[in-house]
């Protein structure tokens, strides 16, 4: 298991950049259909796509790495076709975002088993 977690912090430390506009889950916020930017042509199968995804930062803090983890809705990339916004589509696509959200906190516990020191870390790369 010490194996997969160096295997994520390794992952981890090839980040991508997060210039587009993102909303962070909490418990205070529901997405709106006004949060789906992306413009779309016609409707095809999908009606609307929730684009969300689970983002991880490493730091150092008191000489051990500590892993955040950040689930996140990216509304550039998220998308809704305008005959479709319905109440009953918009609580699915919110749905998506809550199951995203449900496995940043299973990643965060599981993560939060281990310790890995900076050292430990900067000699396995």
């Amino acid at each position: 298991m010490r194996t997969l977690l160096l295997f994520f912090i390794g992952l981890i430390s090839y980040s991508h950049s997060h210039a587009q506009a993102e909303i962070a889950w909490s418990d205070d916020y529901e997405i709106s259909w006004s949060d789906f930017k992306h413009k779309v042509g016609r409707a095809d199968f999908y009606k609307a796509w929730t684009y969300s995804g689970i983002r991880f930062n490493v730091q150092t803090v008191n000489q051990q790495i500590e892993i955040g983890i950040q689930c996140y809705f990216s509304k550039d990339n998220s998308w809704v076709h305008k005959d479709h916004t319905t109440q009953s589509l918009l609580n699915h696509e919110r749905r998506h975002f809550d199951i995203t959200e449900i496995y940043a906190r299973k990643m965060r516990q599981e993560l939060a088993k281990y310790q890995v020191s900076a050292k430990e870390f900067v000699d396995r790369k």
